[in-house]
């Protein structure tokens, strides 16, 4: 049994469609606990959208709870752009393993997310000159925005790096590693993440986004069948609500679009942005109230932050993910929705957590990233997933305008 550690829902589905790729039965789960003849366990701890504090203290207790499954390897899921407590959660886990060194892979080549020179690029543009530099869930001191693209200096803002307290490097595939610290290694393709595959040992925590997950896979040798990403259509049926969560450039655009075009789009009053959610319960019920109405007339129905409306706080990302959470436990109250399709990592926890939700199962891979699960107990629903910064199945869309 191989077992992943995620800190956020999309990540960790994004890992689990790719262990339905190797034929692996797969469960993603938000505590420590397996089924019998589970070949990948999951475990979200949503520590990304948690203080350092906590992400801390539940990374050391599911660490030692997992050492007592015996695993035959632990691999920390990171954001391929690092963003969340990545040193702070290495080196609690390290600590718990009794490991020295850490080697950390964030590149996601497929999607031109590469380090190449101790630089991060997005599609040959530096990380910081793209949509991911004014993003909010970059935690950055005295500044919303990325100053550099430089991967050292992307981690010293995140995580309040210390060079007296560990030792942090850059390397390339052949460079010779150092027996302690956390290496974090260039890669630039396909091959490169092979190269790295190669290099693990026993004595390593490994770490990295999917695409290393990925090349550790096929190092492994596990039976690998040819992905096939398969139309939303060809399953999606019954009422379908999409949540869109993510503050990513990229999506308040299609949500724009589509809400251009007539499409049956459902906009967060704006009045829920500039207060605690906890003290409007009526404005959301406005907002539950205009949802289902939408759905009198509409098989689907999309929800989202008005596009135009400006939120560049982490905060104010939080209190979105939490009035959406109440919204959506509230719709599905009150009628039947066999489809709920999720977008951004800390959007998803919320509505999980709100529907009490502690174990799914990926069952298909739409497109990179977006996958489709099963909820034990309750055949009448599927929930997928897609983290913010990646692409939809145009498909999704199509049928939505």
């Amino acid at each position: 049994m191989i077992a992943v550690i995620a800190d956020d829902f999309t990540g960790a589905a994004e890992i689990g469609g790719l262990g339905t790729r190797f034929r692996m039965k797969v469960e993603i789960v938000t505590r420590v606990s397996i089924e019998p003849g589970t070949d990948l366990l999951i475990i979200v701890t949503d520590t990304r959208s948690k203080s350092r504090e906590e992400a801390i203290h539940d990374i050391h207790l599911i660490t030692a709870q997992l050492m007592k499954l015996k695993p035959e390897l632990i691999y920390k899921k990171i954001d391929s752009v690092l963003r969340g407590h990545i040193i702070a959660e290495l080196l609690a886990q390290m600590k718990v393993l009794k490991k020295q060194r850490a080697l950390v892979i964030p590149a996601n080549p497929h999607l031109g997310r590469v380090i190449k020179d101790g630089m991060y690029y997005l599609k040959d543009v530096r990380l910081h000159e793209t949509g991911f530099g004014n993003d909010p869930e970059f935690v950055m001191a005295n500044s919303g925005r990325i100053p550099s693209s430089d991967v050292i200096d992307i981690l010293k803002f995140n995580n309040g790096y210390d060079e007296e307290n560990f030792n942090i490097i850059v390397a390339k595939t052949d460079a010779p590693l150092p027996d302690k610290g956390i290496i974090i290694g260039e890669a630039l393709s396909s091959d490169d993440l092979r190269l790295w595959a190669e290099r693990i040992d026993d004595h390593t925590l490994i770490a990295g986004a999917s695409s290393f997950f990925l090349a550790l896979l096929e190092h492994l040798q596990y039976p690998y069948r040819k992905s096939l990403f398969e139309k939303p259509t060809a399953y999606f049926s019954g009422n379908m609500l999409l949540v869109c969560g993510s503050s990513f450039s990229k999506s308040k655009k299609m949500v724009a679009e589509v809400l251009a075009k007539g499409a049956p789009v459902s906009l967060m009053p704006r009045e829920l942005l500039q207060v605690d959610g906890t003290l409007l319960s009526n404005l959301q019920d406005q907002w539950v109230a205009d949802i289902i109405s939408l759905f009198a007339t509409h098989d689907h129905v999309i929800i989202a932050v008005d596009p135009g409306a400006v939120y560049a706080s982490k905060e104010q990302g939080r209190n979105i993910s939490r009035h959406m959470a109440k919204v959506v436990e509230k719709v599905m109250k009150r009628l039947p929705v066999q489809e709920l399709v999720l977008e951004g990592g800390s959007t998803a926890s919320s509505i999980l957590h709100e529907m009490r939700l502690e174990k799914l199962y990926p069952q298909r891979e739409l497109a990179d990233g977006v996958i489709r699960t099963s909820v034990p107990g309750n055949t009448a629903l599927h929930i997928t997933f897609k983290p913010g910064s990646y692409r939809w199945p145009d498909s999704i869309w199509d049928f939505k305008s």
